[in-house]
């Protein structure tokens, strides 16, 4: 996964959700260890399409269940955009190329 995708997943983890950035790891479950319930993974989901400018797939969300698996649904939601010559929207590449 890009690093680029990674930084700007923990930052809204962080953001969102006020989590210590030390918890915030590709391990970290985010129930078990993150303490985020269903409203927030709701949240979480509307802030990383807004952040990266296209859709998430629900049933690939309905699977999310650690960190990784955020940044693997991020990277499918991009390279979908990318086959179908969708850019991400303005915000989505400032954010990228910022490496928040």
């Amino acid at each position: 996964m890009r690093p680029d995708v990674e930084a700007t997943v923990n930052r809204i983890l962080v953001e969102e959700f006020e989590l210590e950035p030390a918890r915030v790891t590709a391990e970290a479950h985010l129930v078990d260890d993150l303490e985020l319930d269903s409203l927030d993974a709701v949240d979480l989901i509307a802030a990383l399409e807004d952040a990266f400018g296209g859709r998430v797939d629900e049933e690939e969300a309905r699977k999310v269940r650690t960190v990784s698996d955020v940044y693997a649904l991020i990277g499918s939601a991009i390279e979908r955009a990318v086959q179908t010559g969708r850019a991400p929207a303005p915000r989505a590449s400032e954010a990228l190329e910022a490496g928040e």
